[in-house]
């Protein structure tokens, strides 16, 4: 993850940091961020490795160094194979997304 990480843009990094800066710059006395807000989704392994695909952190990747980017989701499918000992792409998983939560009231 760190290695698509890196060609993140730069909104990224408000994502990975809970969304703290944006929270601190509302002038709202009545302001809370929740950041425990847990979703699981059905995947399988296949569709694990084609949502990394998809992330315009890997498009930017594949941009810059395509042999990497490729090996790179080769070797997460394969990892993810043998941590759970099974052959098939189409094994199901679940993927536990974390969301956070922003919220502000001016007030009365």
């Amino acid at each position: 993850w760190d290695l698509i990480l890196k060609y993140s843009h730069n909104r990224i990094k408000l994502v990975l940091e809970d969304y703290k800066e944006m929270f601190e710059a509302l002038p709202f006395p009545d302001k809370k961020r929740i950041t425990d807000i847990f979703d699981k989704i059905p995947m399988t392994v296949a569709g694990v490795v084609g949502y990394l695909e998809s992330t315009s952190s890997y498009q930017v990747f594949m941009k810059n160094d395509p042999k990497a980017a490729k090996s790179l989701l080769q070797e997460t499918e394969k990892r993810m194979l043998e941590v759970i000992g099974v052959s098939s792409r189409e094994t199901p998983v679940e993927v536990w997304v974390r969301h956070v939560c922003v919220l502000g009231c001016k007030g009365r």
